[in-house]
């Protein structure tokens, strides 16, 4: 037996390498010492090619710098996220006193349980870049070498005699300068340092893949003594897999090396085609740049490659032989490769492997199986490896790096070329904390309809809280705008959409005013209220549907006549402006006399308001008709008769009644029996469309009312049929005030329309924060445009491909993604079920 042997330096890779963790540094038994970064991943959205580009070209300068450290390895570790505090913290906010808490409850309880059981494990992928600040196989200090080298030989003697080396004192002190200098390097990328914490973390976390993990718990463990960063058991089964146990915690781990690669990598996108699969893979990269020089480095390896290959076809030409097509490409592929190193183009060699894990045997060969799938559509060969499992385990730990014995699944390749495949990117939509409401879609083809589907493939869940959209020091904003267009085509699920989110938000500690101009809400809440009640059922959903104030605006019930009247929930200016534009809308003929009469009486009508009394418009009226000239006092007859018993008893009272309550928490209007034109182009108006008018405006001036009533109470107005205020100027004016009074008064407008031209007029370029596009087929470059999107085949295949339920989001990050809306709770969602019909047979 050798002394090597007694030393077992042929299995010291299997031996735990760490010595000592500080902050962001390593400290490796044979003296080494790497850095370690967190990468924060750029978000760039699926359509962006051109930001993908620039994005590249940002990570090749930064990689290209260094050169000078010789090895490097970047890691995309999909982490579990602890999505408890995210509810924490929107059940802070949680009106818990209203009659809708139960069902806040209900819903916050069950989206945690929800999502776990569909998504099983919860994650998001983290990037680290690691680079060896000093290493046995860089330095150029012979004196460092033999140092390392010794060290590194008497700790293994140590060890075998039961001694250990202590760490050196301040170890980490004289590489500060350095490191200093790689992170000034690093600064491109926004590379952030780790923590002790972290950084002791993620070395533990290598012998936890797929185990459900307490962070605080191994930190604690492997902090005590660095020696307990590998303590798991690791066996194989089946032969070929391997499986990792700890504690009670088992998990099923492959790990997945690269054999091949396309001969044309451009456009590749490896790390986000990963991104894409509805479970986590891990990919790890082992990256050393050639050296110019040496029997091993790449441009030799070439040349000797070249020589063979001229050799095969000159054997081919004198044989009289056709040329085989992959040897013709292999030479113009390593005359390419000479360019480059004549060029001094940095090039590099890399080791890629993926892990993939499961809870059962079954899972992982079912992972396996699409991971394999898809990397074969990529023109990606990817390789079982059964025979290099632990060598690929053990050589992907953190600060390992390639060497000459490292021959099998090497990727030779220039640094140009491995920046294809997108490092440092993710992507997202939404808000960090919010009620979940679908998933991203990451596909451009069509699901044909099967909105479930889309969301069983992906396994990002959006977060929507529409009321960040005002609020300040949220890092990444690009605008405050607080208002929220939707769009799409009738039955795209452009109202289901608007439903789910008033329905959250009406949870939370604000005021909500849903405007429901085809009266369908009210019905169904309250046909669904009386199912419940006779079945017993639900009763949180109950006391949710009973804490709503339903208001309808129906001339035919005494009891609304004049909830919109000026004179009785308006004063002083306003009143008197709301209720001459009321008047010059029923008047046939308005003349400056009529005017100068009724803006007299207005003024003393509200005299009396002011004194106690109980006055209304046909107060005015009245006052008119006691004119001395005939023309005021037919105007004021005229009024006065046009205003009994038809839909101007809603503005024009006695003053008796109430007008609407601006003060309850959620608040749903129905408007009965409005008249109003079609489009802004019918010029003819008839005498129902004009009175129609007039309450009209009188909605408009309460739903101002509504948002500007108190800035310190957030308030929501939701309107889901927008033509109804498009068609006419009165109506538009409706939103301009409304968008107007948004971030002031902390009002959050959720506008529901057809055309994506509803959203931006040529009155106003303020726009929407944040947008729900829906498909309307006649307007995909229209959307596109709108929402500053690249038109071209592939942007408009993507939103052309969209099914029912899908949509694509635009947030106030300025960020773009297609998504699924996932209601999540159909015991809920079918408030929202208003489509009636008799037919039974409807499947």
């Amino acid at each position: 037996m050798s002394f090597s042997d007694v030393l077992n330096s042929r299995d010291k890779y299997m031996l735990n390498p760490l010595w000592d963790i500080h902050e962001n540094l390593i400290l490796r038994k044979d003296g080494s010492v790497s850095a370690v970064y967190r990468i924060p991943p750029k978000v760039i959205n699926s359509p962006d090619f051109k930001g993908k580009e620039q994005f590249k070209e940002s990570v090749y300068a930064t990689l290209s710098s260094l050169r000078d450290y010789h090895d490097f390895e970047i890691a995309m570790i999909p982490m579990d996220q602890d999505i408890f505090p995210r509810f924490e913290k929107i059940a802070l906010d949680i009106d818990w006193e209203d009659g809708a808490a139960p069902l806040a409850e209900y819903l916050l309880n069950g989206m945690v349980e929800k999502l776990y059981e569909s998504l099983g494990t919860i994650y998001e992928y983290v990037y680290y870049l690691v680079v060896p600040l000093k290493s046995i196989h860089v330095s150029i200090d012979l004196k460092s070498v033999v140092g390392q080298g010794y060290r590194s030989l008497r700790n293994s003697t140590l060890s075998l005699l039961g001694f250990r080396e202590q760490v050196p004192s301040n170890w980490y002190e004289k590489y500060q300068h350095q490191e200093r200098l790689l992170k000034s390097t690093l600064d491109m990328l926004d590379a952030k340092r780790v923590s002790t914490g972290e950084n002791i973390f993620i070395q533990r976390l290598q012998f936890l893949r797929g185990m459900v993990v307490d962070k605080e718990t191994e930190m604690t463990f492997v902090g005590n003594n660095m020696e307990n960063v590998d303590e798991v058991n690791i066996e194989f089964e089946h032969v070929n897999i391997m499986k990792f146990s700890n504690m009670d915690e088992v998990s099923y781990v492959a790990a997945l090396p690269i054999d091949t690669l396309p001969e044309n990598v451009s456009y590749l996108h490896l790390q986000e085609e990963i991104e894409k699969l509805s479970f986590p893979v891990e990919s790890r990269f082992k990256v050393q740049f050639s050296t110019p020089n040496g029997i091993f480095s790449l441009p030799n390896k070439a040349k000797r490659s070249r020589r063979r290959l001229k050799n095969t076809m000159d054997e081919a030409d004198e044989a009289d032989d056709t040329q085989n097509v992959s040897v013709v490409r292999s030479r113009f592929l390593l005359e390419d490769l000479k360019e480059k190193v004549d060029e001094d183009v940095p090039l590099v060699s890399y080791l890629n492997t993926l892990f993939v894990t499961g809870s059962t045997i079954d899972v992982l060969k079912s992972r396996i199986d699409i991971l394999f799938s898809v990397f074969s559509q990529l023109g990606i060969s990817l390789v079982r490896a059964n025979a290099d499992q632990l060598y690929l385990f053990y050589k992907n730990r953190f600060t390992e790096v390639l060497t000459k014995s490292d021959r099998n699944f090497i990727q030779p390749m220039s640094l140009e070329g491995f920046c294809e495949n997108l490092f440092f990117m993710t992507k997202k939509v939404g808000t960090d904390v919010g009620f979940p409401i679908g998933r991203i879609d990451y596909q451009s083809d069509s699901w044909q309809g099967d909105y479930k589907a889309a969301i069983a493939a992906s396994s990002t869940p959006v977060y929507v809280n529409l009321l960040q959209a005002n609020k300040q020091g949220i890092e990444g904003k690009v605008t405050n705008n607080p208002h929220v267009g939707v769009t799409g085509e009738t039955g795209s699920g452009k109202s289901y959409l608007i439903k789910l989110l008033f329905l959250y938000h009406s949870l939370l500690k604000m005021q909500c005013l849903y405007v429901d101009p085809k009266r369908e809400v009210r019905a169904q809440y309250q046909k669904i209220l009386y199912e419940l009640e006779r079945k017993q059922e639900f009763p949180e959903l109950q006391e949710y549907i009973k804490s709503i104030h339903y208001v309808t605006l129906d001339a035919k019930n005494p009891d609304n006549y004049g909830v919109l009247d000026p004179i009785v929930f308006l004063d002083g200016q306003e009143a008197i402006d709301l209720a001459d534009s009321m008047i010059d809308s029923v008047l046939k003929e308005n003349t400056d006399e009529i005017e100068d009469a009724y803006l007299t009486s207005i003024d003393r009508v509200l005299a009396r308001k002011k004194q106690g009394e109980k006055v209304g418009m046909l107060h005015v009226f009245e006052d008119m008709q006691q004119s001395s000239s005939e023309t005021v006092v037919n105007a004021g007859r005229n009024l006065w008769r046009k205003s009994q018993k038809s839909i101007l008893s809603l503005c024009f009272s006695d003053g008796r009644n109430s007008a609407i309550n601006l003060t309850n928490k959620t608040t749903i209007l129905e408007i009965s029996g409005l008249d109003l034109p079609k489009s802004e182009s019918q010029m003819d108006l008839t005498k129902s469309q004009k009175k129609s008018l007039v309450v009209l405006y009188g909605l408009g001036y309460f739903c101002k009312r509504f948002g500007e009533r108190d800035r310190t109470v957030e308030t929501m107005s939701v309107f889901d049929e927008c033509w109804m205020f498009n068609s006419t100027p009165a109506g538009r004016e409706v939103i301009m005030e409304m968008k107007r009074i948004g971030r002031s008064y902390n009002n959050f407008m959720i506008l529901g329309t057809q055309s994506v031209h509803d959203l931006e007029t040529e009155e106003d370029s303020t726009g929407f924060g944040t947008v729900f596009a829906f498909l309307e087929e006649t307007e995909i470059d229209d959307i596109l445009a709108y929402l500053k999107l690249p038109v071209n085949e592939e942007t408009k295949r993507w939103i052309g491909n969209m099914t029912m339920g899908q949509c694509i989001m635009y947030d106030t990050f300025g960020r773009r993604e297609r998504i699924t809306v996932d209601g999540m709770f159909p015991e809920v969602t079918v408030l929202f079920d208003t489509v009636e019909s008799q037919l039974k047979a409807t499947a």
